[in-house]
């Protein structure tokens, strides 16, 4: 069989009947170091990466290993950081005003009619 590019397309995709996907191992592509590194974090036994994947429905360690995977709760620490930034904003804003507030409150004991004569009278000896 030719391609349109040239060459034989069956030797470039190495096409598989269908099916033969869930019988082979788990590709070293697709587990990486950090894979390893994360389930080893968990205590999570990893053993049932060496086995067929076909075979992990009725693998104890996958089980186990699903279990405690599908227990974790995910963050987004993004979303919570800017939460976390939007209180802390409202709280100082909410502070400010209740300051301002106060401050307003004090001038206006201090100079009951609030009329420039007053202010005037004030600073003059």
């Amino acid at each position: 069989m030719r391609s349109i590019l040239g060459g034989d397309t069956e030797k470039k995709l190495k096409l598989r009947p269908p099916g033969t996907m869930a019988q082979i191992k788990l590709s070293t592509k697709l587990v990486s170091e950090k894979s390893k590194q994360f389930l080893s974090r968990l205590h999570i036994d990893d053993s049932f990466l060496q086995v067929n994947v076909s075979s992990w429905d009725n693998d104890a360690a996958f089980l186990e290993a699903k279990r405690r995977i599908n227990r974790l709760k995910v963050v987004n620490d993004t979303a919570e950081r800017a939460v976390k930034l939007m209180t802390d904003y409202n709280s100082a804003t909410i502070i400010a005003k209740t300051i301002l507030v106060r401050c307003i409150q004090e001038l206006g004991n201090l100079y009951p009619d609030c009329k420039k004569t007053t202010y005037a009278k004030e600073k003059l000896p």
